[in-house]
């Protein structure tokens, strides 16, 4: 031919081609194809494919071929193709001996590329494997060193790159595909990073292929750019079922600055939940990530689900909210559930204005073993609560929205404050330590002030600075409170407790120093700081005081706390024997 090709082809196998020179040899059966001065060498098998190169050396019994040098070996039909810069190996079926036009496999090296008409695929080598027929279906591709491979949905590179192909139906459809070494993919604004990552893949309506399922396994890590992020050893994610799981030790889920640790946690993006079965840890750390602000652990297993607001911890749960520098609040049981203010979806995921704490339960086994316990310090330094409130029994609930906190078992509270001096005090106050216990139930609402406790209540009032301590056992006790810029919710901050009326009913027992009454009712009203202890249906109240010869007995008795002096209303007359 003219510019010194030679063309050639063969109508049995269906191929045609050209090259700069052939050389034959008729006993081995060997073809070589050599391109001289730019002319590449080339063929072309219809309905197969065709392969560029500088010179081809193919075996026409043995069906091997190699292509010394750049080339480009394309698929006919689809277009698939593949490049290199250094060499290629190709293997042709045999059939009689001969060579036929069914590729087997091909093998390429030297900065390839493969391409087809939605993806793009770079890497040092490549080893190709083709099924078994007359059509040319791609059957496997290993890619190794610096593997790229692009698509309009995304990137993945690792140091190599396993693709199995399903061609039951006639068409090379990716089926699988196995990344390892230094693994990264990029896809929908996320990024995954692994030393082993596994896909199933499958078409969509769109007949472009789908991850169905991923395992990554190794230094996994996971991350959104709305600051949604995963780290553990293995994952798996069902992409169908929006459904994730992570293991590691521990694995770590979260988003912006809250997140969750533990070996094993399963996220569901269709319910928006979250599963740990096992023990775990919540963190919530501040914006700008160096303080902590809320901490929760537990044994057992945690779910929570976004949709309904839902939380339950089981097993030795302690949740610890530090909201500033000079507050803890921590709640501890064998099994807590919360209900948060259910996500509509509207609100950023760093505002959390939206996750308001509806209700709270906390339970235990053991007596006293469910707790809430808040601390408030004066100053950052300080190493002792200048306030102590805790809470003990076997179950607790919360009412954060109506400021009710009800205790439906035997338990016991402890209020301290300890804000004024060593010697001052102030019994209009809560000031001093208080110890409640009672063996029926507790009512605080706080929206009205109001406390109730039932059922053989016992209190000890050890007062700051030099009032005397105070006991009293009765059958109920209501307390009356103030709070100076307190919020409804039970969680909202407050000044100061200002304690305004108790009212002590039912076998009332009471002492300060070495004074003891017995009534059927005593009233404490904070403002005259005096209380006032009466009898039911004709009976009379008791004073046992050493500064009297004799127990004193009347209708009404009027007790000063602040100067400890006694007044008896309607006395009862007494008679002494001559």
């Amino acid at each position: 031919e003219p510019e010194n090709t030679v063309a050639f082809s063969d109508d049995v196998l269906k191929a045609k081609g050209n090259s700069s020179a052939i050389e034959y040899g008729f006993t081995n059966k060997i073809l070589a194809l050599t391109g001289y001065d730019g002319h590449p060498t080339t063929i072309d098998v219809e309905d197969s494919g065709s392969i560029m190169g500088e010179s081809l050396t193919i075996g026409l019994a043995s069906g091997v071929g190699q292509a010394m040098g750049a080339g480009v070996l394309t698929e006919a039909d689809t277009g698939r193709s593949l490049t290199w810069t250094e060499q290629a190996d190709v293997v042709f079926r045999t059939e009689n001996g001969w060579i036929t036009g069914s590729l087997e496999q091909a093998i390429a090296s030297g900065s390839i590329e493969l391409k087809d008409s939605d993806a793009t695929i770079k890497a040092d080598s490549i080893n190709t494997r083709f099924a078994q027929g007359d059509d040319t279906l791609l059957e496997r591709a290993v890619l190794t060193g610096a593997v790229d491979a692009r698509t309009a949905d995304g990137t993945l590179s690792a140091d190599r790159l396993d693709v199995r192909f399903d061609v039951s139906t006639g068409e090379s459809v990716p089926q699988t595909v196995t990344a390892t070494g230094s693994v990264r993919g990029e896809q929908d604004d996320a990024i995954i990073t692994a030393d082993l990552l596994e896909a199933d893949l499958e078409n969509d309506e769109d007949g472009k292929p789908k991850v169905t399922i991923a395992r990554a396994s190794d230094n996994v890590r996971f991350d959104r750019e709305d600051g949604a992020f995963a780290m553990g050893d293995r994952l798996r994610a069902d992409l169908d079922r929006e459904r994730v799981e992570v293991q590691g030790a521990p694995a770590v889920v979260g988003a912006n600055s809250a997140q969750i640790a533990a070996r094993s946690i399963t996220l569901d993006g269709s319910s928006r939940s979250i599963d740990v079965p096992g023990a775990g840890e919540f963190t919530l750390m501040s914006e700008d990530g160096n303080t902590q602000i809320a901490r929760a652990t537990w044994t057992d297993s945690m779910a929570y689900t976004d949709a309904s607001g839902e939380l339950e911890a089981v097993g030795q749960v302690v949740a610890v909210s530090t909201p500033d520098e000079l507050s803890q609040d921590t709640l501890t049981g064998d099994r807590l559930f919360a209900l948060v203010m259910p996500a509509d979806g509207s609100a950023a995921l760093d505002d959390r204005s939206d996750r308001q704490l509806i209700s709270a339960t906390i339970t235990a086994e053991d007596e006293n073993g469910a707790s809430v316990e808040v601390l408030r310090l004066l100053a950052a330094d300080d190493t002792t609560p200048a306030r102590i409130t805790r809470l003990d029994s076997t179950r607790i609930d919360i009412d954060n929205i109506g400021g009710i906190l009800t205790v439906p078992a035997a338990g016991r509270l402890l209020v301290s404050d300890q804000r004024l001096e060593a010697d001052s005090s102030d019994p209009s106050t809560l000031r001093g330590s208080a110890l409640f216990n009672w063996e029926g139930d507790l009512l605080l609402d706080r929206p009205s002030g109001v406390m109730n406790m039932s059922s053989r209540v016992r209190m000890i009032h050890r007062p700051t600075g030099d009032g005397a301590d105070v006991e009293l056992e009765c059958e109920s006790l209501m307390a009356e409170f103030s709070e100076e810029n307190a919020g409804s919710e039970l969680t909202s901050a407050g000044d100061s407790s200002q304690l305004e009326d108790v009212e002590a009913s039912g076998a009332v027992w009471a002492r300060t120093g070495q004074q003891q009454i017995l009534a059927d009712k005593l009233v404490y009203v904070a403002e005259t700081q005096a209380a006032t202890a009466t009898a039911a249906g004709g009976g009379w109240v008791t004073l046992f005081d050493p500064a009297q010869p004799a127990p004193v007995t009347a209708a009404e008795l009027l007790w000063s706390l602040k100067s400890g002096r006694i007044e008896v209303i309607r006395p009862n007359p007494v008679s002494i024997p001559r």
